[in-house]
């Protein structure tokens, strides 16, 4: 079992097993058993919504206990905690298989998380580079010249 804590500071625990995945797919669409093509991995982690959906759905139990809603559950996953709710999903999702599924599975994320860190380093070296501040100085001038010629003319 993998958990995660809300924004709130409430934790809650994922138990994945075959009847929560179906309650799961019935509820929301998202097959968490549906591992072999990579888009659920990559659902995951873009869609916080479809998470939260998922999450609830896992959490239901815990949330009637605590008489918390779908609506409030969403609400406290927010900034780091979403993050920290997807890495228990993935792990609770790769800890289910068996263990020649679960090396592959967990290399096929270690590989997604080095595309992504990639990604992210990319474009931070783009947005720090000098020649992105002259593009957007020149942008702004741009738009202010044709701004002033148009209300002068």
């Amino acid at each position: 079992m993998h958990s995660f804590t809300d924004r709130q500071g409430q934790s809650w625990n994922l138990d994945l097993n075959i009847s929560s995945a179906k309650q799961v797919r019935a509820a929301t669409e998202v097959d968490l058993l549906n591992v072999d093509d990579g888009r659920l991995f990559a659902g995951v982690l873009t869609d916080s919504a479809k998470l939260a959906d998922v999450l609830f759905v896992l959490c239901q139990a815990q949330a009637a206990e605590r008489n918390i809603s779908d609506e409030a559950f969403g609400r406290a996953l927010a900034g780091d905690s979403i993050e920290a709710a997807a890495d228990a999903l993935l792990a609770e999702i790769i800890a289910f298989y068996p263990g020649h599924k679960r090396a592959a599975l967990t290399a096929a994320l270690a590989k997604m998380r080095s595309l992504e860190t990639r990604m992210v380093n990319a474009a931070m070296d783009k947005l720090n580079c000098p020649e992105t501040d002259a593009r957007l100085d020149a942008l702004v001038a741009g738009i202010f010249d044709r701004a002033f010629a148009t209300v002068a003319g």
